[in-house]
């Protein structure tokens, strides 16, 4: 079960190429959906953590912040920072997010 969780989360991000073809890039359908999907399960969780009053919140999202507005955010992250795209796809997507949605 976790390779096939780590093959999805793969597959929802670009690449540092900026493939025009990776889940978070499409500008409709399913694979986009999955990208949005993905995203505000982590936005979801970091606001869950920030509101249970756990300390260690990695970043702090407004409530008001859509999925999608998150990708977009992601996506721009990674235009400036192509080089920070490697290894599992939730460090840049933390990077990214620590920079967006400052606590």
């Amino acid at each position: 079960m976790p390779h096939r969780v780590r093959h999805v989360r793969t597959a929802l991000l670009p690449t540092v190429q900026g493939n025009q073809d990776d889940d978070c890039q499409q500008s409709g359908g399913a694979e986009r959906e999955r990208c949005i999907t993905y995203l505000g399960g982590i936005l979801d969780l970091q606001r869950h953590i920030k509101r249970a009053g756990f300390d260690g919140a990695l970043f702090c999202p407004p409530l008001f912040v859509s999925a999608d507005q998150a990708r977009i955010a992601y996506l721009k992250w990674t235009d400036r920072n192509p080089y920070l795209v490697v290894g599992p796809p939730i460090v840049s997507i933390v990077q990214a997010f620590q920079e967006a949605y400052q606590c």
